[in-house]
């Protein structure tokens, strides 16, 4: 087995440990595949460990199974795994000798999901505030915001950020800093507008300056 090299990142990438955030409450988990893969063992053995000991893990919070189709497999074949939160993830780790490799994996698991929950305190208190703060910006344009500003001014936000939409929850701290900026900034920028279009072009002006976005 090809065994990846350890990080603290929780960003996206191979060679990174990736939370997955899950629920309305964005909590976040790591995939057991990953903590297979990262241990050198076939998924299968930590999937029977899960399931043997499913009342120790359930103990810890409720156990997230999945199913998503094999990457092993030519035929389409799929592959139930699960979704670990904090607790468990490390509760699986100490079912595992502690060899070098171990014990910097569950110090990278301490870091990645220490700093997931700085990221998600973040999200909570700045950027949900300046969320809110900007629609409500957008709705007292005069004459309206029609059926497309809130969309577009998002959009507008999120290019600059440099975030796909709908993962404002599972940005970095650093992400939901730059994201409390921007729409600050664009909340702003459209205090002068007379109009819809007005607003949304105050606020690609003032947006342009940190991404090169163009209206």
């Amino acid at each position: 087995m090809n065994t990846p090299p350890i990080s603290t990142t929780t960003s996206a990438g191979s060679d990174m440990i990736e939370l997955r955030h899950i629920g309305t409450t964005k909590e976040p988990r790591v995939d057991s595949r990953l903590i297979a893969g990262w241990l050198d063992i076939q998924h299968r053995t930590a999937m029977k460990t899960i399931q043997t000991h499913r009342a120790a893990f359930a103990d810890l919070g409720k156990v997230r199974f999945q199913i998503a189709a094999s990457t092993d497999s030519r035929t389409g074949q799929q592959v139930r795994f699960a979704l670990l939160n904090e607790d468990q993830a490390h509760l699986l780790l100490t079912m595992s000798r502690n060899t070098p490799r171990v014990v910097a994996l569950k110090v990278a698991l301490v870091k990645a999901f220490r700093e997931s929950r700085v990221a998600l305190e973040a999200y909570r208190t700045g950027t949900l505030p300046t969320t809110k703060a900007l629609q409500d910006a957008i709705q007292a344009v005069p004459g309206g915001p029609g059926p497309w500003l809130h969309s577009n001014v998002s959009k507008l936000v999120n290019k600059a950020a440099g975030i796909a939409a709908g993962t404002r929850g599972e940005a970095s701290a650093v992400g939901q800093a730059m994201l409390m900026m921007l729409q600050a900034t664009a909340t702003r920028a459209m205090q002068e507008a007379t109009d819809a279009k007005h607003a949304y072009a105050l606020a690609a002006d003032a947006l342009e300056l940190f991404s090169g976005v163009s209206r």
